[in-house]
């Protein structure tokens, strides 16, 4: 795929104290593109590069950039591209010409054209499936699987990919086997498909707004669990990571801070890297935190990257080269890799946690991130002797004294002294959510007057606000406990089911007459 957009070297540069520290390596290797030339990909075996433009496609030596071969183009048009996995192709397409065309790597020449169907639908090439046995291509309004061989449709999904179609990028990607496809469905929606059978494999529900950005970049996890992807040309929107089973919404780890652009993962899965205006960055997906930090050259135009077919590197592209250090455009492009950080083996849960990692996990114990819930989840039930005794404490029974304090402030609002008044709603809208029912008995039995009217206005800010975090908290600590079902999880969960009237004591009642606590 080409990316034509002139882009930077990173440099990674000292952290402030609380930042992540930096790698020890920064960048490996520059190979430097002929004029008017535009990345089109890489080998499979990372040792070649493609970029495209001005007339001829060359084939170049990673590192060093030597030239290894040469193609000549028809006409001047602008190209996507990508490497056949067999090691001895590459495909382009022109933006204007749309001719699918392959070329020999050993001799240059083009060697034939793919005969699609609709050819002049063709927009551009998403890319080979691992292995080479599928290409996929972009359409008008679709993107169809081809056997590259044949030409042949193997699967056609209507209406996949980004919807505008000025976004010459991806819009898709195949999972690390190459047996799934995933993509935007239309209507802001995510579908994964079955790559042999065309089958949709799952879809996620339609959003109240699609725009027509959503699903450019995307990139599945290197163990093909999740798809993280970005929305092209929409600015400050996050990047999201989806489950490429059932695709269902999982996090929005990071928001852009400009525009979105393309994402690569860390090579252990855990983390993916995007840029914007504030640099360029590796965020953990289960909690949103930057890992990985880098720095960018002064001549910066967005920075767009991808990652290496090896999963080891990030790949760069900047002026390379300014003959005239106020020319508006460089002479030439360069690639650049960056060595991504060392994939690093998941610790095993501990049997033991100490106040420190419990702290943290109750931090984010409401977190409306999937991933970090499951994280938590996971770790709370292998050392279920201290997290039973930490949220004990974090989960007191709500006392006759805590409803009787909220009865005192319903009569407050109808105190003489407007003071008073406001300073009872106020403390009651603090804990309303958690007394809801308790409110919403007092407003059954209220009179038409001043306790009516404010009590009215209440429960209409519980029915239209979410819930308060602290109370999310341990709603959600009602909800471990459950699962743990030890002995003091289960003495302390009917414990807080005998409190006074409250939410939480609700959810303890429930949770408790559940047949199966267990996950």
């Amino acid at each position: 795929m080409a990316f034509v957009v002139p882009f930077t070297v990173l440099m990674l540069v000292p952290c402030a104290a609380d930042d992540p520290k930096p790698q020890d390596t920064h960048w490996v290797s520059e190979v430097r593109f002929h004029d008017g030339a535009g990345l089109l990909g890489f080998s499979a075996d990372g040792k070649h590069l493609a970029a495209g433009g001005g007339g001829e496609i060359r084939v170049l030596a990673v590192p060093g950039g030597k030239e290894v071969v040469r193609m000549q183009l028809p006409n001047r048009d602008y190209l996507f591209g990508a490497f056949a996995a067999d090691g001895k192709h590459l495909v382009s397409v022109g933006g204007v010409d749309k001719t699918v065309r392959f070329w020999s790597l050993a001799t240059g020449k083009q060697t034939r054209e793919l005969d699609l169907p609709r050819a002049k639908e063709v927009q551009w090439i998403v890319g080979f499936s691992p292995g080479a046995k599928v290409l996929a291509v972009r359409l008008t309004e679709s993107v169809v699987l081809v056997n590259p061989d044949t030409g042949k449709v193997i699967a056609e999904f209507a209406g996949a990919g980004p919807t505008e179609t000025s976004f010459k990028t991806a819009g898709g990607a195949f999972s690390p086997d190459g047996k799934r496809f995933a993509a935007g469905a239309g209507e802001g929606r995510l579908g994964v498909w079955d790559v042999e059978t065309g089958k949709q494999l799952a879809v996620s529900a339609k959003k109240e707004r699609a725009v027509s950005g959503d699903f450019v970049y995307m990139q599945f996890s290197p163990d093909g669990r999740w798809v993280a992807v970005g929305n092209g040309g929409i600015i400050n929107q996050p990047t999201q990571i989806w489950d490429a089973t059932t695709a269902e919404l999982l996090a929005e780890p990071v928001k852009a801070n400009g525009y979105s652009g393309p994402i690569a993962w860390t090579p252990d899965g855990t983390a993916v890297v995007t840029c914007d205006h504030n640099g360029v960055v590796a965020t953990d997906v289960a909690t949103g935190r930057t890992v990985h930090k880098f720095e960018r050259s002064p001549y910066s135009g967005g920075g767009v990257y991808y990652p290496s077919p090896s999963g080891k590197h990030l790949v760069f592209v900047d002026s390379s080269t300014r003959p005239d250090p106020n020319a508006e455009q460089p002479k030439s492009n360069s690639a650049y890799l960056v060595q991504l950080p060392a994939a690093k083996k998941p610790a095993p849960p501990k049997a033991e946690l100490a106040a420190a990692e419990l702290d943290a996990f109750w931090a984010d114990i409401a977190t409306p991130n999937k991933i970090r819930r499951e994280q938590i989840r996971t770790a709370l039930a292998a050392a279920p002797g201290s997290a039973v005794a930490y949220l004990v404490r974090k989960l007191p029974p709500t006392t006759a004294a805590d409803v009787a304090r909220v009865r005192e402030l319903v009569a407050q609002l109808d105190d003489d002294a407007p003071d008073a008044r406001k300073r009872a709603q106020e403390q009651l809208a603090g804990v309303a959510h958690r007394f809801e029912r308790p409110l919403r008995l007092a407003l059954a039995d209220a009179k038409p007057g001043e306790i009516k009217n404010r009590l009215t206005f209440l429960i209409g800010e519980v029915d239209a606000k979410p819930l308060p975090p602290d109370l999310l908290a341990e709603l959600k600590a009602v909800e471990h406990l459950a699962r743990l079902n030890t002995p003091d999880a289960v003495k302390h969960l009917t414990a807080v089911a005998g409190g006074a009237d409250s939410r939480v004591t609700a959810e303890a009642k429930a949770a408790l007459e559940k047949p199966d606590r267990r996950p």
